[in-house]
């Protein structure tokens, strides 16, 4: 799946260090639901990056360290849809989220 997912990925300008076990665990504590093994995999090799996804697509992933702050940011949008938690988001400002 890895594999899929970062080739996938291959045009994303990402991050040169990769989120630590540390903001990881931080990130985990403040938020009620368990993040995906993939997820966690994915950030420890960009932890947040931007570029081309696909044909015709742009994908901007937020970093582990202000995922809580982006979802704050976003609050009138995150309670329309409170089982979401916002990772990142498109060109247009559309964003991707996870399920609880």
């Amino acid at each position: 799946m890895m594999y899929k997912l970062l080739n996938f990925l291959r045009k994303i300008v990402k991050n040169d260090i990769g989120a630590s076990e540390k903001s990881i665990q931080e990130l985990q504590k403040q938020i009620a639901f368990e993040l995906s093994q993939d997820y966690i995999q994915l950030m420890k090799n960009f932890n947040a990056g931007e570029g081309e996804i696909g044909e015709n697509g742009w994908l901007c992933l937020f970093p582990v360290e202000d995922l809580v702050i982006a979802n704050s940011d976003y609050k009138l949008l995150m309670e329309q849809i409170p089982d979401y938690f916002l990772f990142g988001k498109d060109a247009a400002d559309t964003g991707y989220a996870f399920h609880k």
